[in-house]
């Protein structure tokens, strides 16, 4: 398995409270300057939401390539309807308990998540712009 997939099955499978910003960081640059767009198998249904989320979240970036937006796009999708069927087995009980929390990020709470990446995807700012040398950086 490729560190970048190993850093998104990370960032996903814990609590968007305690992220860590190397993990974001790598998949973020993975997505953004090297097309990847990782793969979902290994996820579990717990997972599907913060994953669909995240991706999100990525693809919005006017540096993602128009073909691995529409790839990232397709996985989202699968992603949603995997995330809405789980939801639909969890308790009115849990989800009432996320709403209730109602975070101010729109996205996360498209996804039924009670936390954001906001604070995180700010310091990222600087590796999404047309001036970032991906390759420099990366020697």
């Amino acid at each position: 398995m490729c560190r970048h997939q190993q850093s998104f099955e990370k960032l996903v499978t814990s609590s968007l409270d305690g992220k860590c910003f190397d993990d974001l960081k790598d998949v973020a640059l993975a997505v953004w300057h090297e097309g990847f767009v990782p793969s979902l198998e290994n996820l579990s249904p717990r997972s599907y939401r913060e994953a669909g989320y995240v991706l999100d979240n990525l693809r919005r970036f006017n540096c993602v390539p128009l073909d691995k937006k529409e790839e990232l796009s397709k996985a989202i999708e699968l992603l949603e309807n995997s995330a809405t069927a789980d939801q639909v087995r969890t308790t009115h009980a849990s989800v009432q308990q996320v709403m209730a929390k109602r975070t101010r990020d729109r996205l996360a709470r498209k996804w039924g998540l009670d936390t954001s990446l906001n604070s995180l995807v700010q310091e990222l700012l600087p590796y999404q712009t047309r001036h970032y040398d991906h390759t420099a950086s990366a020697l």
